[in-house]
């Protein structure tokens, strides 16, 4: 009786310890398929990370080289209106000193008519009081 107490207790041991184990490998081939679920989880997120970096590095050499062309028309657009700038100045200084002569010029003018004119109305004075004295005399002889 022993025997059979002894083999039920070591067969209800056996279905234990093989329960133990069979549980234990599912659990290991659960936690071992959840690892490679998350394995590939995050092999797809590495996957979309790189193409949205390369997307962006893409993105940037675009950028820079569009701004570059920008940065480039505008020098060139700067120095065109520089030079523009330059050419406005110098005209403008050269048309300035042109209008001082001739300002000056036409001052000098000035002065010599008004001199003239000067002349010219004393010397009409001059004469007019001549030739009333001239008249006022034949108007004393003839009268």
């Amino acid at each position: 009786m022993k025997s059979k107490i002894f083999s039920k207790k070591g067969l209800l041991l056996c279905l234990i310890s093989g329960v133990i184990f069979i549980t234990g490998g599912m659990s290991r081939v659960y936690a071992e398929e959840t690892l490679k679920e998350q394995l590939e989880e995050a092999k797809v997120a590495i996957q979309d990370q790189v193409e949205v970096i390369n997307k962006l590095t893409e993105n940037f050499f675009i950028v820079t080289k569009d701004l570059e062309e920008r940065i480039k028309k505008l020098k060139a657009t700067n120095s065109q209106q520089a030079e523009t700038i330059k050419k406005i100045t110098d005209n403008f200084f050269k048309v300035r000193e042109e209008l001082t002569k001739k300002i000056d010029e036409l001052k000098a003018t000035n002065s010599q008519q008004a001199e003239t004119i000067k002349k010219i109305t004393d010397n009409f004075f001059k004469v007019r009081e001549e030739l009333t004295k001239k008249i006022d005399e034949l108007k004393a002889t003839n009268s």
